[in-house]
């Protein structure tokens, strides 16, 4: 997976071969609507490398679907709230 890129054109890491959900036989998981994502966010949960993939969703402001356990709408927040207390 080193040599392949996402969606966004960046390449992929190595904490992606370890995410549950790489190895999930339910992809659409993480791209349901928000409140209908309990079974993403419960995967997430028990994920090694929740850490790493919500910090990937941030830093590459993906506004779709769970991350590291965590909305589009929660990334957003956290992010005004950093925004905010940085001022």
């Amino acid at each position: 997976m080193l040599d392949a890129t996402d969606s966004l054109g960046i390449r992929a890491a190595r904490w992606m071969d370890d995410a549950l959900c790489a190895r999930s036989s339910h992809p659409d998981w993480w791209f349901k609507p928000e409140g209908d994502d309990e079974n993403a966010v419960q995967t997430c949960a028990r994920c090694s490398v929740r850490t790493e993939c919500l910090a990937y969703a941030v830093k590459n402001r993906i506004d779709e679907g769970i991350w590291g356990g965590e909305s589009a709408r929660a990334r957003r927040q956290a992010a005004r709230r950093r925004k905010q207390n940085a001022t």
